[in-house]
């Protein structure tokens, strides 16, 4: 009998990169050595997630070199289901080098030029199979016009075949040679998903001080899906959600924080995986799932998102700090207040 794999519970959809992380203290052109690992938040995501016990399927695309090889058999051996995980024959992996100074500021050089994650076209994906998945992206491969059609074409079909669609909007500036464009694709995405993850500065750069209620509004005339649920991670303030007119919050966890690279991913995975688990009993209606989410299972995942996101600070680098169901502290997760 031929062996068919798990469908996945969550198809991811971004860039994989290979991160190199310093060996000492100091900004980048103090660090003497580096060593690599696997980054880029969409592949991030996909690794916490997997950890957490969810078949997770990861769609992009690598270079055919000694990088992209490592970072297929770095994903598979997490457990990331990389059957479409392509390989671009004329592009090369994303690569970065990162920095962390005695006072805990990050300093970032990234060679992306023509890489395989930026070259992506509608054609290289004829069809997408979600098997009551959520379907999750961020926007930086809408940075340029390709991508952007690529990112947005698979939205749709996602949306179409039924798909809970999530985006996190993880907005670096400098990627983007358009602010009209950014503003323009970011915005028609937000106003596409069921699931918006945002940080307080991205919040605020979309509305101002006037926070999720904003946003809202904002969103209000590109038709939002009525079951759309707005997330805010917070930092050391916690996190927000906001969804048909009702307002979720919850506290962080304290931790030492060692380094935030892939907080935010981490905090993202463990909010999916718990959505997951919420709606399993009808995977084929998770959209619909979403309007009866009750506000004290909101609260829950948040609770459990904060804490991914902290205990991935707890160590140098985005996914270092290995998370595991056994990691969680439930009867925390469970009763806010013990």
């Amino acid at each position: 009998m031929q062996h068919r794999p798990t469908p996945p519970a969550l198809l991811v959809f971004g860039e994989a990169l290979v991160d190199f992380l310093p060996g000492e203290r100091g900004r980048l052109a103090q660090v003497h050595t580096f060593h690599k690992c696997p980054g880029g938040a969409p592949a991030n995501l996909a690794i916490v997630a997997a950890r957490l016990g969810v078949p997770v399927r990861l769609m992009g695309a690598v270079g055919a070199d000694p990088f992209g090889d490592y970072l297929r058999a770095a994903l598979t051996g997490e457990g990331v289901d990389t059957s479409t995980l392509i390989t671009k024959d004329d592009a090369k992996t994303g690569i970065g080098f990162i920095a962390l100074d005695a006072h805990g500021e990050r300093d970032f050089m990234f060679f992306r030029e023509k890489s395989a994650d930026l070259s992506l076209t509608p054609a290289d994906f004829h069809g997408l199979s979600v098997d009551g998945a959520i379907f999750h992206c961020g926007s930086n491969t809408m940075t340029n016009a390709g991508g952007w059609e690529t990112t947005w074409g698979l939205m749709q079909q996602a949306r179409a075949a039924g798909a809970v669609l999530s985006l996190d909007v993880n907005l670096r500036h400098h990627l983007w040679d358009d602010p009209a464009a950014l503003r323009e694709r970011l915005c028609q995405a937000m106003a596409a998903a069921h699931l918006v993850k945002l940080s307080d500065e991205e919040c605020a750069f979309f509305a101002g001080d006037g926070g999720l209620p904003a946003l809202a509004a904002r969103l209000a005339p590109l038709q939002p899906p009525p079951e759309q649920v707005l997330v805010e991670s917070c930092g050391a303030a916690g996190a927000r959600l906001l969804t048909q007119g009702r307002q979720v919050a919850v506290p962080a966890f304290a931790t030492e924080v060692v380094d935030t690279t892939g907080a935010g991913d981490a905090f993202w995975a463990a909010f999916l995986t718990g959505l997951i688990e919420v709606t399993k009993a009808s995977p084929g209606a998770r959209v619909a799932a979403l309007l009866q989410v009750p506000d004290a299972a909101w609260g829950r995942l948040l609770r459990l998102a904060t804490f991914a996101g902290a205990h991935a600070c707890t160590a140098l680098g985005a996914t270092t700090a290995v998370l595991r169901p056994e990691h969680v502290p439930w009867e925390r997760i469970d009763a806010p207040h013990t």
